[in-house]
């Protein structure tokens, strides 16, 4: 199991180039990917599905370290701010609904339902910071 989701994890790296940092990330949506898969071990059924009991959700399936554009909410935005921030899709939330982003100017993650993805485009890091 560690194999297949450390090579899960190499091709996230290489697709879009991203920084060996976002391990922890990676590895998380990796092991996401594999739960949501059929599994030999338990007779072709879905791991996610035996412990939440409902199918998996693939059409929310996004690609790893794409760019997107998240939407601020009304209560925590003024008039004139924006109403969406550059950010990167990092992975998936298992707390709340919605998926786990990573903002691109300050680095730190966050959680939101409302986005946009650009799965063609890499998210862009801010350097700086690191």
């Amino acid at each position: 199991m560690n194999r297949t989701i450390t090579e899960k994890m190499r091709c996230m790296f290489v697709h879009f180039d991203l920084l060996q940092a976002l391990w922890g990330e990676a590895a998380s949506t990796a092991t996401h990917c594999v739960n949501i898969v059929q599994n030999s071990i338990r007779g072709m059924e879905v791991p996610y599905a035996v412990w939440y009991r409902r199918t998996p959700a693939y059409e929310q399936l996004r690609t790893f370290g794409c760019a997107v554009l998240a939407y601020v909410d009304k209560v925590k935005r003024r008039k004139m701010d924006v109403k969406a921030h550059e950010a990167i899709f990092v992975g998936y939330s298992r707390e709340k609904r919605g998926y786990r982003l990573l903002d691109s100017k300050t680095n730190k993650p966050f959680y939101s339902h409302t986005v946009v993805f650009y799965e063609n485009k890499r998210g862009r890091i801010n350097m700086q910071d690191n």
